[in-house]
């Protein structure tokens, strides 16, 4: 890449990519004329995060005037500050930057390429690209990448700073930037390319390495997976993720490598917290190698076990939320400094994050390793980005069925899809059509609101409300629901409630109507049950919803914990959906378009493995 020419090394990295549904000439010719400046996201994420007066000034042509409706990617490219680097038609963009970038008044303008080079002094430099990158048949990969290098050490912290304040926000900017080149590429097609396979991720997963791009014969593998399985008694009682983390190590162990696997169970003060001896068994029955366990993290034992694991063996550490700071919510770089992930990290050779359903979490184990070793993506991982990604994409209509008992995350993610009509409309169940019906002046009765009050409904009532006045055509409400009375199962419609009896299911014609609904979808997402699923006959209605979901023909993606227990224990063949998420928070937090703090730890990770075990 031409940036390599400019900038080799640098102090801080930003990459984003988007998969083009276009040749890539047609996206090159695109890049310059592409419209920014309407974009209202950029407008308010500029204006309401308050960014520095570099951002704004880039942003405004430096009269701190709102951005002008037609100002291009071009004009961008072209801004007096920006040094044009180099330029490779048809596959690369690189312009530069020179000075302190927290203070647009002191950038340096009008160098030449080899003044560029040559340039010392205070401050730090910068280098934007833009490539284009062909892929499978007339599709290809735009990605934009800034790097950025102190030239000397005032420089270096006061980028450090700068950066850490504005790098969410830039990034949400690059990538609203590519979606609208994308946009403009796309349109400008005689005929829609078919949407990318399963394999080509890097839209959602932005250039992630994964071990295909890894040599991992006679390495050693660290290898994060989430195996939090439901527990009864002190049991567990849940094969989902267990069975996703052995297909991982086999494949790991059919690689040639060694496994060292790191896990946990529950959160400490729970009766879910448990050691990991149950999940040692289980893995040790579905795998064709022994499974190894020391219940400890880094003690002498546990060290000197995971540094002996050779090609084909496997060891399983102890509960890792027993390690010192492990949920502390801090940078990568203070989890990388821990002795305990040093010392683990000491005795492998690279890091494979295959826990999906817990990297929405900052934790250590999941954003430390990244800082240390080599780190690539789990082919779990990357099917789960990878089916986010394409459930915007997909064909029309594209539907949502939301429910289950946690409306305020449930929330965000219908705010989100909705405003970026990723999907087309939603049909709404279980406790967050309760809050909808609230918000909307409907008394859903006494027992009722005792549970949104438990749920935080004086918090995301408000947001309910909001939603429904914005989107309100496109948002499916139940019309008639059941309720326990007596023992019994009573079935009301909406406009005669209160009903005596608490709220348990959404009714017959509710649910009827929603199956509708849900067998003309081209795109179909589901997450969250429609009622209290785990008792008869209250499960009527998520077993009538996602079954005909099953059915219908339409690219089709269900999860959360609650929805996958529902379908297994209501009946509903997991193989009639394209793809079962094993993740609840983690799953809701992408659909709410919030970065994913350990996917992130792993963006800028690339690189071959070279490093062989013990060494």
């Amino acid at each position: 890449m031409l940036n390599d020419r400019f900038l080799p090394d640098d102090d801080v990295r930003l990459v984003r990519s988007v998969a083009v549904d276009a040749p890539a000439d047609e996206v090159y010719e695109a890049i310059r004329p592409a419209q920014i400046g309407d974009d209202q996201l950029l407008a308010a994420a500029t204006w309401l995060r308050e960014l520095p007066q570099m951002a704004l000034s880039f942003l405004q042509s430096g009269d701190r005037e709102p951005i002008a409706p037609d100002t291009t990617v071009g004009d961008l490219l072209d801004h007096p500050a920006c040094v044009p680097l180099a330029e490779a038609p048809g596959r690369e963009i690189v312009v530069g930057l020179v000075g302190r970038f927290w203070n647009p008044l002191e950038l340096v303008e009008s160098l030449t390429p080899e003044r560029f080079l040559a340039h010392t002094g205070s401050g730090a430099k910068g280098v934007v690209s833009l490539s284009i990158h062909e892929r499978h048949g007339d599709n290809c990969l735009l990605v934009l990448e800034a790097r950025a290098r102190g030239l000397d050490e005032t420089g270096r912290q006061r980028l450090s700073r700068w950066t850490g304040f504005v790098k969410p926000v830039l990034g949400l900017l690059a990538r609203r930037v590519l979606d609208v080149i994308r946009t403009d590429a796309e349109d400008g097609r005689s005929a829609r390319v078919p949407t990318p396979t399963p394999t080509e991720v890097e839209a959602a997963s932005g250039l992630l390495a994964t071990i295909d791009d890894a040599e991992l014969t006679d390495r050693r593998v660290l290898l994060r997976v989430d195996v939090n399985e439901p527990v009864e008694d002190g049991r567990i009682v849940g094969r989902d993720r267990l069975q996703a983390a052995a297909d991982t190590i086999q494949t790991l162990l059919d690689r040639g490598a060694g496994v060292v696997v790191l896990a946990h169970q529950g959160r400490p003060g729970r009766e879910d917290f448990l050691d990991l001896g149950q999940h040692a068994a289980i893995l040790d029955e579905r795998l064709a190698v022994p499974v190894d366990h020391v219940e400890a993290i880094d003690d002498d034992r546990a060290l000197e076990a995971a540094g002996s694991v050779a090609p084909g063996e496997v060891l399983l550490l102890g509960n890792v939320r027993r390690a010192e700071g492990e949920m502390s919510d801090i940078s990568p770089g203070g989890h990388a400094r821990r002795d305990w992930v040093q010392a683990v990290a000491s005795r492998v050779d690279v890091f494979v994050n295959e826990a999906f359903p817990a990297c929405h979490r900052s934790h250590a184990s999941l954003v430390g390793f990244p800082e240390l070793l080599p780190a690539l993506a789990g082919p779990g991982l990357l099917a789960e980005l990878e089916a986010l990604e394409r459930v915007g994409r997909q064909d029309e209509p594209r539907v949502a069925v939301l429910g289950g008992a946690k409306p305020g995350a449930s929330l965000d993610a219908m705010a989100y899809q909705l405003a970026r009509d990723r999907v087309d409309e939603v049909l709404v169940g279980g406790l967050l059509a309760a809050s909808f019906l609230e918000a909307d002046g409907v008394n859903t009765g006494q027992g009722t609101r005792a549970l949104l009050e438990e749920h935080g409904y004086r918090e995301h009532g408000r947001q309910a409300r909001s939603l429904f006045d914005t989107y309100g055509d496109r948002i499916r409400l139940p019309t008639d629901v059941a309720v326990h009375r007596n023992g019994d199962r009573f079935e009301v419609p909406v406009d005669e409630l209160p009903a005596r009896g608490r709220i348990r299911d959404i009714g017959k014609d509710t649910a009827d109507s929603f199956a509708d609904h849900a067998n003309d979808a081209g795109t179909l997402l589901v997450h969250g049950p429609m009622g209290v699923y785990e008792e008869t006959p209250y499960d009527r209605g998520t077993h009538r919803v996602f079954s005909a979901a099953g059915k219908a023909d339409a690219y089709s993606v269900i999860g959360g914990g609650h929805t996958v227990q529902a379908i297994t224990q209501l009946g509903v063949p997991r193989d009639r959906f394209d793809h079962v998420s094993l993740a609840g928070g983690a799953l809701l937090s992408a659909l709410a378009g919030e970065d994913l703090p350990a996917v992130e730890a792993l963006r800028s990770r690339e690189g071959p493995v070279q490093r062989g075990a013990g060494e």
